[in-house]
């Protein structure tokens, strides 16, 4: 083939193209050129250098106004401060047939207290692991337990090896 076949009218011209993995680059900018300096309000040019982290300042966030306008708004409680504050407010029970008022948080903590001498496992199981995390060691619970009297003593005992045979806590 010569150069005459290549260019005859019948076909049409050739491209060359790059491979499609052939990545073009942008060329590299002089560090020395840099952004002209930000006129302030009144004209003058400013030392206040346009960068990462320094947007220009019609483009900054006014005073007031947030980054993120839908997001959590201001004075917002979260789930663990109502919580609680509801269990803070009072309530009136009736113990012992007269009216007494006291916080939800003590009433529920009564009620637990109730459950679990009445025999209910879940109950006592929430007592122990509340009164764990509260700051009580085996040390204040061994010392509390020589307050019993011998009798109470072993059926505490004889309940904890029961329970703890079958794999309950």
């Amino acid at each position: 083939m010569t150069d005459d076949d290549e260019n005859s009218d019948d076909a049409p011209p050739t491209v060359r193209r790059p491979p499609a993995r052939v990545r073009v680059r942008t060329p590299i900018v002089d560090d020395q050129t840099s952004p002209l300096p930000e006129p302030s309000g009144d004209g003058r040019a400013s030392d206040y250098e346009v960068g990462y982290g320094k947007p220009p300042r019609a483009h900054r966030f006014q005073p007031g106004q947030s980054g993120n306008p839908k997001g959590r708004p201001k004075g917002s409680l979260s789930t663990l401060s109502i919580l609680s504050d509801e269990l803070a407010k009072p309530i009136s029970a009736n113990i012992g047939g007269r009216a007494v008022t006291m916080t939800r948080r003590r009433a529920l903590v009564r009620r637990f207290i109730e459950k679990g001498l009445a025999g209910d496992l879940r109950a006592i199981a929430l007592l122990i692991k509340w009164d764990a995390t509260t700051g009580s060691s085996d040390g204040a619970i061994a010392g509390r337990a020589s307050d019993l009297s011998p009798a109470e003593d072993a059926l505490l005992n004889e309940f904890f090896a029961k329970h703890s045979a079958e794999g309950e806590p």
